[in-house]
């Protein structure tokens, strides 16, 4: 299994912008940091990552990558474009389209 390793250098800005995690293709792992200083807030939706099957928010900082262990896709996950799921202060990004996605692939 391959782990996606993010960067968080904004709300609106990851050091890949359009990831696709996949069961399929072995890519179904993800993890994040941040740059600089920074404190973020990361939320995923229900029914697609086996830690958080309800959906959940963690924050992430730069101390490391997070979580500790990588989030790993469900057998069968919802497919879907999540979009906007990073935070901060309770503000998220505002461009058109919500910033940096994750596009959730069989």
């Amino acid at each position: 299994m391959a782990v996606t390793k993010v960067t968080i250098n904004s709300v609106c800005d990851t050091s890949n912008n359009a990831v696709t995690l996949s069961n399929s293709s072995g890519n179904n792992q993800i993890q994040w940091n941040a740059a600089g200083q920074q404190t973020y807030t990361v939320t995923v939706p229900a029914n697609v990552f086996q830690e958080y099957p309800n959906g959940g928010s963690f924050s992430v900082g730069p101390t490391g990558w997070t979580p500790a262990s990588p989030l790993t896709l469900l057998a069968s996950p919802t497919l879907q474009t999540i979009s906007n799921y990073i935070s901060q202060n309770g503000n998220g990004c505002a461009a058109l389209g919500g910033g940096p996605q994750i596009v959730i692939g069989s």
